[in-house]
């Protein structure tokens, strides 16, 4: 087996017990760990943490996410817009299939088009912290996250429709609909802070301030 297919299997199993923080009901927390190729094409582990609810009455799913996981080298500079779309989109394109498959009942039909059955909401503020993961044997290492600053003004809400077109063969899931609104505007600087801050290295636990990036589109 290879050694990244093994590391693969070891972040999917040993995971769970890195996060602590549940989320507020009715959400509910979930994660997996992807491959994700930056501009430079190396293959990246990322690991996203999110939060996701079914509202039975509104027949919707919500969710967004709390946290993404990776390596330092892997990191996205998100000063580059295209680098930080590109990885966005990539982000909540897979939340939105793990979300679908784990929180909510089977999809409907396209024909006759449902109406929007999908939010997803996005941070409007972030923050990096770098941390040093012991939670397995052989791949101690540090770690950096990019989390979303939940406690602090700022949020967008994509509305979707999403349904199963059995025109298709084999029938797949499509977006019919897809809009976005800023709902809140952030509070936070839009200064992405240096990284490491100064004084600070990769060796070490740090987290910066919270600093605003657009999220409509």
């Amino acid at each position: 087996m290879k050694i990244n297919n093994l590391f693969f299997i070891l972040l999917s199993v040993i995971i769970p017990y890195y996060f602590t923080e549940a989320c507020d009901p009715p959400y509910t927390q979930h994660f997996f760990t992807d491959i994700y190729f930056p501009q430079y094409g190396e293959e990246c582990f990322v690991t996203i943490v999110y939060c996701c609810w079914w509202d039975s009455q509104n027949l919707r799913l919500n969710w967004f996410v709390k946290e993404i996981r990776q390596r330092s080298w892997c990191m996205v500079d998100v000063r580059d817009e295209i680098a930080w779309r590109n990885f966005k989109n990539f982000v909540y394109q897979k939340v939105a299939r793990h979300a679908i498959l784990n929180c909510a009942p089977p999809l409907p039909s396209c024909e006759p088009p449902p109406p929007i059955n999908v939010n997803r909401y996005f941070a409007r503020c972030y923050k990096y912290h770098n941390f040093w993961s012991d939670k397995y044997w052989g791949s101690e290492e540090w770690l950096i996250s990019l989390k979303s600053c939940l406690d602090r003004p700022g949020k967008c809400e994509h509305r979707l429709i999403v349904c199963v077109d059995y025109s298709l063969y084999p029938p797949d899931i499509v977006v019919l609909l897809d809009e976005c609104e800023v709902i809140q505007e952030p509070d936070c600087s839009y200064n992405v802070p240096e990284i490491p801050p100064e004084g600070k290295s990769w060796d070490e636990e740090w987290e910066t301030e919270c600093f605003a990036k657009p999220c409509c589109p």
